[in-house]
């Protein structure tokens, strides 16, 4: 077995989920989001060690149903939303597993009522209203035809309403304030229209930890969960902590001479006599190509450079004349005592977002959980 591995700490992970509770104070819920795999994480993983934070979760969110299906199970009792689509097929099936939908379609949410009949139940649904971020959701100007048949539909229990910030992690908030005007009159609206309606969210990372009026009375934290900040035009008003590294071994080492060509294309040539040492990943496993005479790994607290190109299952170091071994552990993706090279770093290098990074980390690369 290769020696490669993503050491997912999660003491890391709840930490940075105390420190969101903290921010935003007592009486605001939290519902981590746990899509694509914890971003990379690992769902189930990640979903047990939240458990044990405090404030416990009040929700947890995904966005595809079969990701609903995978959390349901494990966990029997925890709440758990879908933020994509559900068509009208699957309707018994998270009636039956307690999954609690988004609907922003007029007729699905007249054939989940239907459904509900047939099962004599009260069907618990979210309602996505779009106020520019231009993907899924209601337009405000159609919310009356939506509040009036939810007001005729009496099988099923408009529980949450929410929408989803465009930029909030820019540092001019200025159109993130034109999406919370309008998401308070859709609000207001509902209000109006439909009582008892429980929860209202909007607040991704970049809002909880720049946007105190977005939180109402639940947060959504992604990205910051995991321990990146969304972008660098945020503050650092929450203290965040990596949670993946990734760690390897050499698999093969050798002295080459100057002019000594390394990898595909002949991208880079030695300047001098040096070490060149192979690593057991690849862009199959989500080592972006893109890193190819770019990337860096961490071996005694020193940055050594990635050479030529990266392939499919092998990059190559030049690690000088390094004390190194086939014993020493190299990081890929992560840091050390007084250095690092993690998400945040290698997504400004091939211009990305830590979020890609993370969740690129394929499922050849296996996990390793720690406190």
């Amino acid at each position: 077995m290769r020696p490669t591995f993503a050491e997912i700490n999660l003491s890391n992970l709840i930490l940075n989920y105390e420190n969101i509770a903290r921010h935003i104070g007592k009486s605001i819920n939290i519902m981590p989001v746990v899509k694509a795999d914890a971003y990379g994480h690992g769902m189930i993983n990640c979903v047990e060690a939240l458990l044990k934070a405090k404030p416990k979760p009040h929700f947890f969110a995904v966005a595809l149903l079969e990701e609903a299906f995978e959390f349901r199970k494990k966990f029997k009792s925890e709440r758990i939303l879908v933020f994509g689509k559900i068509n009208e097929p699957y309707f018994k099936k998270i009636i039956e597993y307690n999954i609690t939908p988004t609907f922003y379609e007029l007729d699905l949410i007249e054939k989940y009522n239907r459904i509900c009949k047939e099962f004599n139940t009260k069907g618990k649904f979210h309602l996505k209203i779009d106020t520019g971020m231009g993907r899924v959701g209601i337009d405000i100007k159609y919310l009356d035809d939506f509040v009036q048949l939810i007001r005729r539909c009496r099988h099923v229990n408009l529980e949450g309403v929410y929408t989803h910030f465009a930029n909030s992690d820019s540092k001019d908030k200025s159109f993130s304030y034109e999406q919370l005007k309008k998401f308070n009159y859709a609000i207001g609206l509902i209000k109006q229209e439909i009582k008892n309606v429980r929860y209202f969210h909007c607040a991704n990372s970049g809002a909880i930890i720049d946007i105190p009026e977005s939180y109402f009375n639940f947060v959504r934290p992604g990205i910051s969960l995991y321990g990146y900040y969304p972008s660098d035009e945020t503050s650092r008003s929450i203290p965040l902590k990596p949670v993946m590294s990734i760690k390897t071994k050499l698999i093969y080492l050798k002295w080459v001479e100057k002019g000594t060509s390394i990898s595909y294309g002949r991208t880079y040539i030695t300047e001098r006599r040096t070490q060149i040492g192979t690593l057991p990943l690849g862009y199959a496993d989500g080592y972006n190509r893109l890193l190819s005479n770019k990337g860096k790994v961490i071996f005694n607290n020193k940055l050594f450079n990635v050479v030529g190109r990266v392939t499919m299952d092998q990059i190559m170091v030049n690690f000088e004349d390094e004390n190194v071994t086939y014993d020493d552990e190299i990081i890929v993706l992560g840091s050390s005592e007084n250095v690092k090279f993690d998400a945040s770093d290698i997504s400004k290098v091939i211009n990305t977002i830590p979020y890609e990074v993370c969740t690129s980390i394929s499922k050849r690369v296996k996990r390793k959980y720690v406190y």
